[in-house]
């Protein structure tokens, strides 16, 4: 069975990297691997709640009740694109479905991107979802997946 890693961080472009990835794996009949990563690089106030295995349980459950196979990983590291590697490798994914943030420029010349980086070095084929804009509907179809019969010949 083919595998699609959605790697999630609870950010409001999670939803629409769900449902894209719902739909891939509905057309492609393909499992889905959530995957959350709490960064050990940032410094968080020990007060402060990492969202992590509540969100992710609830994202499968969606995905579940959707009619998806779902696999939910909750991962801590430093290198957030080593992890998502290492979780694809793994799996033996044949996608990676992720959600971009769409800071611009200056900000991945600064700080980098991690989606950035998973486009530069996966060795699968990577699907990235934008930010919806303010006054885009987050509820409509992104992809229309149905009239792509030729992706079920990817790997």
């Amino acid at each position: 069975m083919r595998k699609i890693l959605v790697p999630i961080d609870f950010s409001s472009v999670t939803a629409r990297s769900l449902q894209v990835a719902q739909e891939l794996a509905k057309t492609l009949f393909a499992k889905i691997i959530l995957l959350a990563v709490n960064d050990t690089s940032l410094d968080h106030d020990p007060g402060e709640r990492i969202p992590a295995t509540s969100e992710l349980d609830e994202a499968r459950e969606k995905l579940e009740e959707a009619g998806c196979d779902v696999i939910a990983i909750h991962q801590v590291g430093d290198v957030i694109p080593d992890v998502i590697f290492q979780v694809a490798k793994e799996f033996q994914v044949a996608f990676i479905v992720m959600g971009s943030h769409g800071h611009g420029m200056v900000h991945e010349v600064l700080l980098g991107s991690v989606s950035a980086s998973v486009l530069r070095k996966a060795q699968c084929p990577v699907m990235v979802v934008p930010t919806p804009k303010p006054d885009e509907d987050e509820g409509s179809t992104v992809l229309g997946l149905e009239n792509w019969q030729e992706i079920r010949q990817l790997p």
